[in-house]
């Protein structure tokens, strides 16, 4: 038997059904749309059947890559097991609790607040495969998350931590750093770096740019904060981050209020509802007393 396809297509064919648009796809995948594109037309090529319906923004699967999808989800998810299972087989079957933070650099969370054994015991986990968190979460390629997002997936339980504010970071010479606010800077006229493309419940999208009906004018994609951090301070443009992953010895940032009062997000810890892991169990407990932001 001959296998036309492979992992790097099936991940793209299941970013397309889980994004609504080529757009959204590109930046699950972190690939050009020019590659995106590539691959379409590869795996359209090698099944030679069309998968994909492309209607002006939106791009959705045809039938045919519906059935693709189904297969693809299971075989990327027993794949995703498989190499965890070798992966605890090499470290010897250590009970590692495999932690995601997505884009955030959680371990300065855990690192003032837990001991040396309880940090051995967990696997920090930066990226998902170019998947949303809670995707990865609830396909057990995590096994728990911190998100500051809506979590609105059945299966998945939130358990809230503690609040922060949402601020915009800038370089101190930027021209909107002299604003009270960034609701009442020219913000839009400016460069505006964010580690997603796709829009999250109870983020900036919802608390400014949505009611005042207007966004960034130009949009530069860095995939972790410390990333953003190092573009910001390069003066490339600003962010918009949690308050606890700005560093307070950078004294050449500014950290601006979204709105006056400022806007704030709530922490929680994301888990599966039926987790059955002692492991996992007994951390999610330790994080849910421990977990608090450094002090700046």
């Amino acid at each position: 038997m001959s296998w036309h396809l492979d992992t790097r297509i099936l991940r793209m064919i299941v970013a397309v059904a889980e994004t609504s648009t080529a757009a959204q796809a590109v930046a699950v995948l972190t690939v050009t749309p020019s590659a995106l594109s590539h691959q379409m037309k590869k795996a359209e090529a090698v099944l030679r059947v069309a998968l994909f319906d492309r209607r002006g923004p939106r791009l959705q699967l045809m039938s045919a890559g519906q059935q693709v999808y189904a297969a693809g989800r299971v075989i990327l998810a027993q794949l995703a097991e498989t190499e965890d299972i070798l992966e605890r087989t090499r470290r010897g079957n250590q009970p590692a609790v495999r932690l995601g933070g997505g884009a955030y650099p959680v371990q300065r969370l855990l690192i003032p607040q837990l001991g040396p054994d309880d940090l051995s015991q967990i696997d920090f986990v930066t990226r998902t495969r170019h998947r949303p968190l809670t995707e990865a979460l609830a396909e057990g390629e995590v096994d728990l998350a911190l998100v500051c997002a809506r979590v609105g997936r059945a299966g998945l339980r939130q358990d809230p931590l503690f609040t922060d504010d949402l601020v915009a970071v800038m370089h101190r010479t930027h021209p909107l750093a002299q604003c009270g606010t960034l609701s009442a800077s020219p913000f839009q006229t400016a460069t505006y770096i964010s580690y997603s493309r796709v829009v999250e419940d109870g983020l900036e999208d919802e608390l400014l740019f949505r009611p005042l009906r207007r966004g960034p004018g130009h949009f530069v994609l860095a995939e972790t904060v410390q990333t953003i951090l190092d573009l910001v301070l390069a003066g490339v443009g600003f962010s918009i981050l949690s308050r606890w992953a700005v560093p307070g010895d950078l004294t050449d940032l500014v950290c601006l209020p979204l709105t006056d009062p400022g806007a704030r997000v709530t922490w929680s810890l994301a888990s599966r509802e039926h987790e059955k892991s002692p492991a996992t169990l007994a951390l999610r407990d330790t994080l849910q007393q421990r977990l608090v932001p450094a002090a700046k």
